[in-house]
């Protein structure tokens, strides 16, 4: 009976042991910063570029990395690949809930694929608006423009996708459509 007193004590211990490390969590680690989270998105979108459009399962892991169709809808996907500007045509099979947030959005991640698909000169999507089909166009020129970047120069490194992420929070910092898209990424 001497013997199983310590044991039982040896087994209580640990018992309790075990439960303060799972319910105070045996990370050694702290949370990572949201310098180091943008860092890591940066680093996985740029392990992400296409080299050329008209790779079809790399351009769809990358529109599934960027989450396009979690926020703008289901699509089909066409790739021009005939005649320059090459393009990326994202046709959206319902009317958008809120057209605002939707175009709004689509330039987002046009600004993203544009940068980060290496010969795609246009982002063309389409959706239904009762009997018409809207079209919303995006180049790399209007992109450029609109952030005032090289947009083509902008994936060389994962430090530069990060820039290029960090430019475009800067430029719609008072978009709200925009801004919405930083705090899940």
């Amino acid at each position: 009976m001497i013997r199983k007193k310590p044991f039982r004590l040896l087994w209580l211990t640990m018992a309790l042991a075990a439960l303060i490390l799972s319910v105070s969590g045996c990370s050694d680690s702290a949370p990572a910063s949201s310098a180091e989270m943008a860092q890591s998105y940066a680093q996985s979108l740029y392990n992400s570029q296409v080299q050329y459009i008209g790779d079809n399962a790399a351009v769809s892991s990358l529109l599934s990395q960027l989450g396009v169709e979690n926020h703008l809808g289901t699509f089909t996907i066409e790739l021009e690949t005939t005649e320059e500007p090459y393009g990326l045509i994202l046709h959206f099979d319902q009317l958008p809930e809120d057209i605002d947030v939707f175009t709004d959005q689509f330039y987002y991640y046009a600004d993203l694929l544009l940068a980060l698909i290496d010969n795609c000169g246009q982002v063309i999507c389409t959706y239904p608006n009762g009997d018409a089909l809207v079209n919303l166009i995006w180049t790399t020129q209007q992109a450029g423009d609109s952030l005032n970047v090289d947009l083509k120069s902008c994936a060389g490194s994962p430090e530069d996708v990060a820039a290029l992420l960090e430019t475009i929070r800067t430029v719609y910092a008072d978009n709200p459509n925009i801004m919405e898209l930083y705090q899940e990424s």
